[in-house]
């Protein structure tokens, strides 16, 4: 018996369990937002469930939760505040990552078409966009947060760390010509950081706590990290 070569099986085996795993990952949240009830102080009321839609890392996810009103007045929403999703954010946190990562080397619609074909989801070029930005707006605050505890605390700061409410970073590139090389042109990046710009006379301004930075990297993602370690 001739047996026929099925090019799609992988690919329907894979969507079988893209569906099962969006299934399991709404029956886990549930189990989550139950078992959250037993760390709920007595003194919140219980206000009942309420639906949830975002984005997850499987796709699309639809469940209830339970929402309280606590000894303040406010409405919280525990499983929310564990998955790390403010009120109107409609990805996980993981899936906002993802779209990060992959604007560090591709253009918005480029990451959108790749994202959603990983997720198997619609995603634009502008929802990749908001993401990023919640993204970079997320770790500012972290940041924003922890420097403000220093100052408070009075820390004493450690040689070669300098305390800056902004720390500022530009970047360029600058491309040389090579000899007996296999690539006749090589890109050397070049990035300075500072702390601020103070005058020095008339229409002139130096940077304070200059740090440079330059390096012939392999792409984009290598020189964003080597800039982060810098910063």
């Amino acid at each position: 018996m001739a047996l026929e070569v099925d090019d799609h099986l992988d690919e329907r085996i894979h969507q079988g369990m893209q569906s099962a795993g969006k299934h399991l990952y709404t029956v886990l949240l549930q189990n989550l937002d139950d078992s959250l009830r037993e760390a709920v102080p007595k003194e919140w009321q219980n206000l009942g469930r309420e639906e949830r839609q975002y984005m997850s890392s499987v796709g699309w996810a639809a469940f209830k939760r339970r929402v309280y009103r606590d000894e303040k007045g406010k409405r919280r929403k525990p499983l929310d505040e564990v998955l790390g999703i403010s009120a109107y954010q409609r990805q996980s946190v993981s899936v906002q990552q993802k779209a990060s990562f992959l604007t560090s080397e591709l253009p918005y619609r480029e990451a959108a078409e790749i994202l959603g074909w990983l997720l198997e989801e619609y995603i634009s070029h502008s929802t990749i966009g908001r993401m990023v930005q919640q993204v970079g707006e997320s770790y500012q605050a972290r940041e924003e947060d922890e420097l403000e505890r220093v100052f408070e605390r009075g820390e004493e700061v450690q040689p070669g760390h300098i305390p800056a409410k902004v720390l500022y970073g530009e970047s360029d590139g600058v491309w040389i010509s090579l000899q007996r090389e296999e690539k006749r042109k090589v890109e050397a990046r070049v990035a300075v950081f500072y702390t601020d710009k103070k005058v020095i006379g008339t229409g002139r301004k130096a940077l304070e706590n200059k740090v440079p930075v330059t390096r012939i990297v392999k792409n984009s993602q290598e020189w964003q990290e080597t800039l982060l370690k810098t910063a």
